[in-house]
């Protein structure tokens, strides 16, 4: 007969879970598989809710069924109403099982929108709701002091859900930083070759202490394993008790006593190994059935019992109830699934308060659900429009990748609009998962073709300044040659001249900028700066360069030269080029001076056998050389002649304007001065016409005997 009981209940019971641990049991698998690797794992909330919600009801309804029957059938053992009564209750239990598995598809409809829209680590109902730690507001460096301080914990399993949302929250944050940094990198236009990741320890500090926890953590569930097979050997030994206990012809109340107390043991010992688990359960289940085969329970105790039971099913309801005014949705369901959890694990209730104790509680449990779904709904419309908004700046980058500007400055603004629409992008939460990483890609994609095509326009705007570096580096050359230069009027013709090439140049590299306009800067400071300064004191400068060409005039008088007329020439060149460097005389001086100085000249010139002319063609004749041939030769006196020419038609024309000037000064004291100065300019050019005629003369011969020479060889 116990053979044939036993092989009933095994059928009954084949899809019952072995015992309260295996939920235990399935939650340290879950938590195992968010451990296992420092690498980033998706937690599917399956794994960490209660599996088989509805099988674990059967089982929890179907004792207390077989408890309240026990009851029944010892009250009314001369009833034959019992059985009636009994059929009825287990209906009832039915019934509540049946609108269990009613809101597990519920469940199952949440997460389903869940992994829509990508449920984080966060909905694990095993967090400890104690924990209020806001782990998305700490950083990386505070994340892992977090973890090393956790992982110092004597009992590390007190720890295990803070070290694994402190796990989890790091990986986002530094799956984050990583990308960040590489996309900052990227942005100042650098490649990827050039790349180089640097986290400063971060990452390794945090291995070391997610080594440390995996270490803990595995001699922690050998240390349970040992415990687990400690607990087998515990309730065998309660299940030997039990079978005496059925056997035992003791008082009814003690009995029952002994077998409460059998019961809260087996209750507090906790798992055992899951291979012996399934088998303990059928036969602790049958040795129960038999107990309330044997054994009449007083109906005043069973009323109490039950009483107890409602108070804490109405204390479930209530704080089920209450969940809607949790502001968290995650954690507001995690804290449901602990409460269904406790109500399977609570007895039977009163059978005219048993379906009105449940509606209550069903009520508030689908509440509570549609709560979640309505968020995870509204999450999913968000990241929808996420991607809309997404769309529209990955057009906008796209607008701006497709162009080549021609500037530098068009460039530059174009970037900080591109900037824009990255910093914007960044606001943006994220969009549906199926869509993210591709509209992602999308992005960078333009990004990485702007930046590109920028970096390729300002290399070649590199080469381009550097040419102009080049150019400005030969105008500071030219302008620091005439510097010093007294030669006012054409000097600064010259250093304008050298100014507004300068503008016309474009950028130079920017670190060569400042010091080359320094440079250019600095000669032509000096050269009006010279000039103004000789302007300001003219009359003192004129009066001393009179002195000093006086001075020189007297040397060249005194001079001995040399008899080599090559010799006395050269001499006669430094002299000359004095003359030249001292720069100018008073206006009223210049004619006369000029004259005593040509005077002089000629006159050493023909101590040595020279004339005037005769240097102006030995200079001629230096210009052409031994090397050069007749046609050059030619060509070089020609122009010499025709600019001699030109010259005499030019002072011709002013001796013209002269003598018509002459004739418009009344008769006074100033003009008479005037008329005398003008006098002195018209003698002047007459003489330089006179000496550039008898130049051309001189030229005119030697072209002749160049000929000649030519025609006899």
């Amino acid at each position: 007969m116990e053979e044939l009981n036993q092989t009933k209940i095994a059928e009954e019971t084949n899809a019952i879970p072995q015992d309260a641990s295996t939920v235990e049991i399935e939650a340290t698998a879950a938590e195992e598989i968010l451990t296992d690797s420092p690498e980033t794992i998706e937690v599917n909330p399956e794994m960490v809710e209660i599996t088989d919600v509805n099988v674990i009801d059967i089982a929890a309804s179907k004792a207390e069924v077989i408890d309240a029957d026990a009851v029944e059938i010892l009250e009314n053992a001369t009833d034959e109403s019992a059985i009636k009564k009994t059929t009825d209750k287990k209906s009832s239990k039915k019934k509540e099982v049946i609108e269990q598995e009613k809101l597990d598809i519920v469940l199952d409809e949440i997460d389903e929108i869940a992994k829509k829209v990508g449920v984080s680590e966060e909905e694990n109902p095993f967090v400890e709701s104690e924990d209020e730690t806001d782990y998305e507001s700490l950083s990386l460096e505070e994340l892992v002091a977090l973890m090393e301080e956790l992982v110092k914990t004597e009992d590390i399993n007190s720890v295990k859900n803070k070290f694994i949302k402190a796990n989890i929250a790091y990986k986002e944050k530094y799956k984050v930083f990583k990308n960040n940094h590489k996309e900052s990198y990227l942005a100042e236009g650098k490649t990827l070759e050039e790349y180089k990741f640097e986290d400063n320890g971060l990452q390794n500090n945090f291995n070391q202490s997610f080594k440390i926890y995996k270490q803990k953590r595995k001699e922690y569930n050998e240390a349970q394993e040992i415990l687990k097979a400690e607990n087998l050997k515990k309730k065998n030994i309660i299940l030997e008790e039990l079978r005496a206990l059925i056997d035992s012809d003791e008082m009814l109340k003690k009995i029952y006593d002994e077998f409460k107390n059998l019961q809260d043991k087996w209750r507090e010992i906790g798992m055992v190994p899951i291979n012996d688990a399934k088998n303990l359960w059928m036969n602790y289940n049958f040795l129960v059935d038999k107990f309330f085969d044997k054994v009449q329970i007083d109906r005043e105790l069973r009323d109490i019992g039950f009483k107890k039971n409602l108070e804490a099913k109405i204390e479930i309801t209530e704080k089920t109830e209450e969940l809607l005014l949790d502001k968290s949705i995650i954690n507001s369901f995690g804290k449901l699934q602990e409460y269904h959890r406790l109500w399977r694990e609570i007895g039977p209730v009163p059978h005219d308060k048993s379906d009105e104790i449940w509606e209550r509680f069903k009520l508030a449990t689908e509440k509570v659900n549609e709560r979640r779904k309505e968020y995870y709904e509204s999450i999913e419309g968000e990241q929808k429009n996420n991607l809309i908004l997404k769309t529209d700046l990955c057009e906008k980058a796209e607008s701006l990748a497709e162009i080549e500007y021609g500037s530098a400055k068009e460039w530059n603004e174009k970037s900080n609009e591109f900037d824009a629409l990255f910093a914007e992008w960044r606001k943006i939460g994220p969009a549906l998962k199926a869509q993210n990483d591709t509209i992602w890609t999308r992005f960078k994609t333009a990004m990485n073709i702007f930046y590109k095509n920028k970096k390729q326009y300002f290399n070649l705007l590199k080469d381009e300044h550097l040419d102009n570096l080049n150019l400005k580096i030969d105008l500071c050359k030219s302008a620091e040659a005439i510097q010093d230069s007294t030669d006012w009027k054409e000097s600064t013709k010259e250093l304008i001249n050298l100014q507004n090439q300068w503008k016309k140049i474009g950028q130079v590299p920017k670190r060569n900028s400042e010091k080359i306009w320094k440079r250019f800067r600095t000669a032509c400071d000096h050269y009006f700066n010279a000039k103004e300064l000789y302007f300001k004191n003219i009359k003192n400068i004129e009066k001393e360069n009179l002195d000093k060409k006086i001075a020189l005039i007297e040397q060249i008088k005194t001079k001995v030269f040399s008899e080599n007329k090559e010799t006395a020439l050269n001499e006669m060149k430094e002299l000359q080029k004095q003359w030249i460097q001292i720069g100018q005389v008073p206006f009223t001086e210049k004619g006369n001076l000029y004259n005593d100085y040509r005077k002089a000249v000629e006159e050493k010139l023909s101590d040595i056998g020279l004339t005037a002319i005769d240097v102006e063609i030995l200079k001629i004749k230096e210009r052409i050389g031994d090397s050069t041939s007749n046609k050059e030769a030619d060509y070089i006196i020609k122009k010499e002649i025709n600019a001699l020419s030109f010259k005499i038609d030019k002072i011709k024309s002013e001796i013209t304007v002269y003598e018509n000037n002459i004739g418009f000064f009344a008769n006074s004291r100033n003009a008479d001065t005037l008329k005398k100065e003008i006098q002195t300019k018209i003698d002047l050019a007459h003489e330089n016409i006179k000496r550039m005629k008898s130049k051309m003369n001189q030229l005119d011969k030697t072209l002749r005997v160049m000929k000649e020479d030519e025609a006899k060889n």
